[in-house]
């Protein structure tokens, strides 16, 4: 669900001298710097053309590519379909899978599918495995499938090859009354020894192509008597003018689920929690 862009020639990526078939999907794009000079802003204006690289009967390589000034530049990515029921997805032939996809077909084009992704579960439906390629909302939950936390609906262009998702958070109902953290005896924690007071973040390299300097130095939130985080405010300068990097953030807060709750009177209750950011150094 991330971009990769590299920038390289047939030479440099040996693995391709191994492809059995290539089936080019459009004509190859061409752009010169005389006529776009600035890289940062060419970024997201460049129109990409789709090659299939073909390495054996359940693994494809798919490239999305243009040419600049005689360079290739490309986003890539291998997907391996195993045992029917899989699809992992590669940044490279040598490397552990980013992203390992559960899939169950439903009629053509149509695929159910599902994953557990650094502690967070996605679910949705895609028309296409390699690529993956979604179609309609794709929810995310906590790991526990308790807490829908948002979806995503992903959007495919010759500029976005690889989908431009148009996020949507979910603000949950609380039952019973939220007490602010001087009313209560302990505060949330995320063990016996320590409280839930402090989340390392780092908003940089997550793939704007003109990203300014994010930072967020603090967020507000509820956190239940169940222990859960719930409808997290922020305080900062993050808008979702880069949804990568807004989301990035809350991935980083609710894979903190399990919390000791905070007590009143040596019962577990609701709390409104503040808890300090700090960038990873």
């Amino acid at each position: 669900m991330k971009r990769y862009l590299f920038f390289f020639t047939l030479l440099f990526c040996g693995i391709v001298a191994y492809a059995q078939d290539t089936i080019k999907l459009g004509p190859s794009v061409f752009y010169s710097s005389a006529e776009h000079p600035d890289d940062r802003s060419f970024y997201g204006y460049a129109e990409y053309a789709r090659e299939d690289i073909i390495h054996s009967s359940s693994i494809k390589e798919v490239q999305y590519c243009y040419y600049k000034d005689g360079d290739r530049r490309c986003l890539r990515n291998f997907y391996e379909l195993v045992a029917d029921s899989i699809v992992k997805i590669y940044r490279n032939a040598d490397d552990p899978s980013i992203e390992e996809w559960t899939y169950k077909k439903r009629a053509d084009s149509v695929y159910e599918v599902h994953a557990l992704i650094d502690g967070l579960y996605y679910e949705g439906l895609a028309k296409s495995l390699q690529p993956l390629l979604f179609s309609g909302k794709v929810f995310t939950t906590t790991a526990d499938k308790v807490d829908t936390l948002w979806h995503a609906q992903y959007y495919y262009t010759a500029r976005n090859p690889d989908g431009n998702p148009q996020y949507s958070l979910y603000k949950s109902k609380i039952s019973g009354k939220i007490y602010k953290a001087e009313k209560c005896e302990t505060v949330p924690m995320i063990s016996a020894e320590k409280p839930f007071n402090e989340i390392v973040w780092n908003a940089h390299g997550l793939g704007c192509y003109n990203d300014p300097y994010y930072t967020v130095f603090k967020f507000v939130c509820t956190v239940t008597a169940e222990g859960r985080i719930k409808n997290v405010q922020l305080y900062g300068n993050l808008e979702w003018y880069c949804p990568e990097v807004d989301i990035d953030f809350y991935k980083t807060v609710y894979k903190n689920y399990a919390l000791i709750p905070a007590t009143r009177k040596e019962e577990a209750v609701n709390v409104e929690w503040f808890v300090k950011v700090r960038e990873n150094e």
